[in-house]
């Protein structure tokens, strides 16, 4: 036979599953969408910086400066440009 208080603890238990299986639910797709974001950032920042200059090919050097090597880039309004 069971008492109030068994009943009462089965509900707290119940309740307890509920909101833990919420939370996860909640939880796990917002930390996944953040991971996609970060990595689709991360990659065209590095397609965008390959295209403008060829991926720093060395058949894209033109000279080099006081700071390095310096590269032939065209930006995406066609402009030429020396990196």
């Amino acid at each position: 036979m069971e008492t109030e208080n068994d009943e009462y603890g089965r509900q707290e238990r119940i309740a307890l599953v509920a909101i833990v299986v919420v939370a996860s639910l909640t939880v796990a797709p917002a930390v996944a969408f953040s991971y996609y974001c970060y990595i689709r950032n991360k990659l065209s920042k590095r397609l965008k910086n390959h295209s403008t200059t060829g991926g720093f090919s060395k058949s894209n050097v033109v000279g080099h400066g006081g700071f390095g090597l310096v590269y032939r880039g065209v930006l995406s309004d066609g402009r030429k440009v020396a990196n």
